[in-house]
């Protein structure tokens, strides 16, 4: 053993190489737990790279730390970094070089083995490298060890490549003695005489893992209470939030979990052997950014679960949005968000029912009170029946909020989350984003404007903006890619590809209607064709009518004419007269007659 740039050359150290830009363990949530696990006056073995800020709390805690990595200026960075602290020993070498060095109080190897290998170090299989830790275990020691799931969730919707080593040591495909489930992984470590403390399932992954819940509880298929499923789905979408993934790892976690597989599909395992203090059944770290990230443990009581313990506990604030995460403290709502309600409901073309939840909220919200009403969206609402409550309750927002402000924002993201994440809905495809929310509004009683939805656009980018502390240019960026409808939900391949069969499938649909459409048409136009020729002929054959009958009336009365001309003459002959001036005493007579009766 040599030492060289303060740190201790083992052998296989990688000369030209870092793992400080790869992902590496640690987080509240593995950070909480190692406390637990590794004994304050202890001597801990960090087995590969970790988070700067886990080495700094494990140095901060234990009474000595010494640290494996194979990077030579991962070790060197180190070293320098914690120069003055005197309580940390830097080895750098791959793990088959590493000595009898200990034994140890602790080792921990929340990163599994794989990061421990160098290409030109002896490719020791899982067993081996679990032996050649062990061997250095102190007889009463503490041991956690992650292993990483091949068919893990994370697997199943990345598109993504191997890891950059993968080129000289190749996965736990070929390995036989990599565990496949935790059931396997705590069987491997009680071979060994190892008292199993926990086995946790990690998600959304090692590196680093934001929910750690007890693997046997995940064995189970999920009953009513879907608090597990949704702390999951939420560190899922944290993940994969704006990338390309084949398929929406969200749905494929809660069909996971509702058919008992939570844990055999978990991305990651970790096992904690013999630790110093009691553990939790889960630890959760939320996903929000920076200082707005808290951490709590959750308690099985008696099959529902119950936060606890929160760190840190004090108020956080940016401009108006305020966050007490003490608040958080107390029993998890059971149920199903109403995002997942309102979805179901949706693909099902239940209309009454996505009406029922739509009002049933809006009564529910405008009972709340205004700094609630921001943060009270579908995706942090739980339902049960006609039972709501906020599932973070710990965000606020200062000053007054009218309550079809923050209806219409809350139901403008849950639209926007279903129109781009390719959800069927009810409702055309012609409809936009607006649309769509303005349909929303009026199903919850409680009609809207564009005017509305501008000004609830605008709410959505103050919040987001202030919980990721934007600057103003990146303020107008968020609130332009908002106003196009742009959401940053995990973009689903799987989702794509059966949004565009739909798509497809409502096109033809409107493609054979136009067609039939035509050609009723066409019939209609040669029937009008037909009825107008028919009625051309009749008014024809009419005028033709119209003016034979003419010509007889003039023919007609042309020779009334002539008779009427005869009969002057007649009357003005002289023989009329005679005969008139002889017939006119015959004519007196009768008169006198007629007069006398």
């Amino acid at each position: 053993m040599t030492e060289q740039y303060g740190v201790h050359l083992i052998g296989g150290e990688m000369f030209d190489w870092s793992d400080a830009d790869a992902s590496r363990p640690g987080g509240g949530a593995l950070e909480t737990l190692l406390l637990r696990v590794v004994p304050a006056s202890g001597h801990v073995l960090l087995a590969g790279p970790h988070r700067d800020g886990l080495v700094d709390r494990l140095i901060a805690h234990c009474a000595r730390v010494t640290c494996l990595v194979r990077s030579l200026p991962d070790a060197q960075e180190l070293g320098r970094r914690q120069a003055g602290s005197g309580r940390l020993t830097v080895l750098c070498g791959g793990l088959d070089k590493l000595g009898d060095e200990g034994p140890y109080d602790a080792i921990v190897a929340a990163g599994g083995f794989h990061s421990l290998a160098a290409p030109d170090s002896s490719a020791l299989t899982w067993s081996e490298s679990l032996d050649r830790l062990s061997a250095l275990l102190a007889p009463a020691g503490a041991l956690v060890i992650g292993v990483e799931n091949e068919l893990g969730v994370h697997r199943l919707v990345d598109p993504g490549g191997a890891a950059p080593d993968g080129e000289w040591l190749p996965r736990h495909g070929v390995d036989g003695t990599v565990p496949v489930g935790p059931a396997e992984l705590v069987a491997r470590l009680r071979e060994r005489g190892a008292s199993v403390e926990r086995c946790y399932a990690a998600y959304p992954g090692l590196v680093p893992p934001a929910v750690l819940i007890t693997a046997d509880r995940l064995e189970e298929r999920l009953g009513p209470d879907g608090a597990a499923a949704t702390l999951i789905s939420a560190a899922l979408a944290h993940e994969f939030t704006g990338r390309h993934v084949l398929a929406d790892p969200c749905r494929l976690a809660r069909s996971a979990l509702s058919h008992g597989l939570g844990a055999r599909l978990a991305p990651a395992w970790i096992a904690v052997v013999r630790p110093a203090g009691e553990l939790p059944a889960g630890l959760i770290t939320d996903g929000s950014p920076g200082h707005w990230a808290a951490t709590y443990e959750l308690r099985d009581d008696d099959g529902r679960w119950v936060r606890g313990d929160v760190q840190p506990p004090g108020p956080r604030d940016a401009g108006r949005v305020l966050r007490e995460p003490a608040r958080l403290a107390g029993p998890v709502p059971a149920g199903y968000t109403l995002e997942e309600s309102l979805r179901t409901a949706c693909a099902l073309s239940d209309v009454p029912a996505v009406r029922r939840l739509l009002r049933s909220y809006a009564r529910w919200l405008a009972g709340q009170a205004p700094g609630i009403m921001a943060f009270a969206t579908p995706g942090n609402v739980i339902v049960d029946g006609e039972w709501f409550a906020v599932l973070d309750p710990s965000w606020e927002l200062a000053g007054e909020l009218p309550f079809e402000l923050a209806l219409a924002r809350a139901l403008r993201q849950f639209a926007a989350g279903l129109v781009s994440g390719g959800y069927r809905h009810p409702w055309p495809t012609t409809l936009d984003l607006d649309g769509v929310t303005v349909t929303l509004l009026a199903m919850a009683g409680h009609p809207g404007d564009r005017a509305l939805l501008g000004q609830a656009v605008e709410l959505e980018a103050e919040l987001e903006a202030a919980v990721r502390g934007l600057s103003a240019a990146d303020h107008a960026r968020l609130l332009a890619e908002l106003q196009s409808g742009m959401v940053r939900e995990p973009l689903g391949y799987r989702e794509a590809l059966v949004a565009q069969h739909r798509l497809t499938e409502e096109l033809a649909d409107a493609r054979a209607r136009a067609a039939w459409l035509d050609t009723a048409l066409k019939a209609k136009e040669t029937e009008l064709v037909r009825a107008a020729e028919t009625a051309q002929g009749k008014l024809d054959d009419l005028n033709q009518k119209r003016r034979q009958d003419q010509a007889e009336l003039k023919s007609l009365q042309q020779e009334l004419k002539a008779r009427t001309a005869q009969i002057t003459a007649l009357r003005n002959s002289l023989s009329h007269r005679v005969g008139r001036l002889v017939t006119a005493p015959l004519r007196a007579f009768r008169a006198l007659v007629r007069r006398a009766r």
